[in-house]
């Protein structure tokens, strides 16, 4: 009799477990993303047998994303229509399931048309996002060619700032002409390597794409680090390097040192205005109840301030009647000495937007004036072709 209860016991347990598979078992909890961000599907939906794994090099996926309680439908429907699904992954955490089918892109219509509660997109990649965020050509509307450019890069540039790391990818094939006025100690070669990738870089895929790529830089080199680190440049190397650049005939020069008012510094700097130089000087990150700094606040200078992308002004930057222009100059892509690069911010990596733009109204008119070139570009900077 015992023998005899046990197997009708068996029995009623099997006819139990029977219906349960044919009704769905009920679902468990997903393991913890931590554990398992993607799971395969139980077997009962899981990919066809014939599907493969792998996709040869000139195969599409398509992805299909959808909510998990849809997902028996879906594998109906591709199997109908014979569409192979090569992979599938269960989202458990956000309730979602994603197949990966072999298809193209002009299959997609069709399959959003069939699985209308689905979403369906190729299987990008992604990593054209691991570049630079680069926003600045954009933000002044740049042109990237046209005879305009084209003259605007025969006008040689001047820099007054650290040396230039000149074996940086970001450098290659471009014309530097460095002289150093420091005599002694040791020159900064970060600033000045940032401050000339933006102006002339030539390393587009490593996101170095310079407003002027291929005009002549002409670098002084005034800037230099104290024993404790400091960065500074004294009055004596600055007024030595625009002699120089005034030697070289050159008529834009960016000047991204900033300090307290001078005298001496004022006197040269004027006489290099007379000259016909223009000049454009950082307005300073001292904050903005700063006093003015110069050359910026010195007349006739050309003064440049920071935006980010947003168009907000740089928080650090110092304000103030003296201020010309507005330039990008907040998380600005810039080289770095190590060959790599990083993000910057502040007013002086906004001079070679304001810098620049004033190159294009030289192609019309050389001989224009400080004035005028004021009337014509905005206070915040937008390239334009005469």
């Amino acid at each position: 009799m015992r023998i005899l209860l046990l197997l009708v016991l068996f029995v009623l347990c099997i006819g139990q477990a029977s219906a349960q598979n044919r009704t769905g078992a009920p679902e468990t909890r997903p393991a913890p993303v931590e554990q398992e961000t993607l799971r395969a599907l139980p077997k009962a939906i899981d990919i066809p047998e014939q599907a493969k794994n792998n996709v040869s090099a000139n195969d599409r996926e398509v992805l299909i994303l959808a909510d998990i309680k849809d997902r028996r439908d879906i594998v109906s429907t591709l199997e109908q229509n014979d569409f192979e699904v090569l992979r599938t992954r269960r989202l458990n955490e956000i309730d979602l399931v994603l197949f990966v089918i072999k298809a193209d892109q002009n299959t997609i219509p069709r399959l959003r048309n069939l699985l209308p509660d689905a979403q369906i997109d190729l299987n990008a990649d992604l990593s054209a996002s691991k570049g630079p965020r680069l926003y600045a050509k954009e933000k002044i509307k740049w042109p990237d060619k046209g005879a305009c450019l084209d003259g605007a890069l025969k006008i040689p540039i001047g820099l007054i700032d650290g040396s230039i790391d000149r074996a940086h990818p970001a450098f290659a094939g471009q014309r530097i002409s460095e002289q150093n006025f420091l005599e002694g100690g040791r020159a900064d070669k970060s600033h000045a390597t940032a401050i000339a990738s933006i102006l002339i870089g030539n390393a587009r895929e490593q996101g170095f794409d310079g407003l002027l790529t291929g005009a002549a830089l002409y670098n002084a080199v005034a800037l230099r680090h104290a024993p404790n680190g400091e960065q500074l440049a004294s009055i004596e190397a600055t007024l030595r390097g625009l002699d120089w650049l005034m030697s070289k005939d050159i008529r834009l020069i960016n000047v991204s040192l900033a300090g307290a008012k001078n005298r001496v510094l004022i006197k040269g700097v004027n006489a290099t205005l007379e000259r016909g130089a223009l000049i454009f000087a950082a307005a300073g990150n001292n904050g903005p109840n700063a006093k003015p700094v110069y050359p910026a606040a010195i007349d006739g200078v050309f003064a440049v301030t920071a935006i980010d992308a947003a168009g907000r002004p740089y928080k650090a930057a110092n304000t103030g009647d003296y201020i010309d222009f507005s330039a990008p100059g907040v998380d600005i892509w810039a080289a770095t000495p190590d060959g790599s690069g990083g993000y910057k911010s502040g007013t002086s990596y906004a001079l070679p937007y304001a810098l620049s733009a004033s190159a294009l109204q030289l192609t019309k008119t050389p001989n224009i004036s400080k004035d005028l070139l004021s009337k014509i570009l905005n206070h915040d900077i937008i390239a334009q072709c005469p």
